[in-house]
């Protein structure tokens, strides 16, 4: 699916299913592609896999503007 009219007709279901659909794909190319997200993450043992809905995002690291500013 993509973003478009239908996007505006889905229902509730739909809508979180597509978000979580999005989210998946942008989580496998964070880890592929920011090396300080892959590095957090592998001290974690956590695997983009593993953050499917938006309640997982609670379990990604934390990170200040110190963090970013040194990668």
């Amino acid at each position: 699916m993509f973003w478009n009219e239908q996007v505006e007709v889905l229902s509730r279901i739909d809508m979180i299913a597509w978000q979580n659909e999005k989210l998946t794909k942008i989580m496998e190319r964070v880890y592929e592609k920011n090396s300080l997200y892959n590095k957090r993450m592998d001290k974690l043992s956590l695997w983009p896999e593993d953050i499917r809905t938006v309640e997982d995002l609670i379990k990604l690291p934390f990170m200040d503007r110190q963090d970013l500013e040194g990668n």
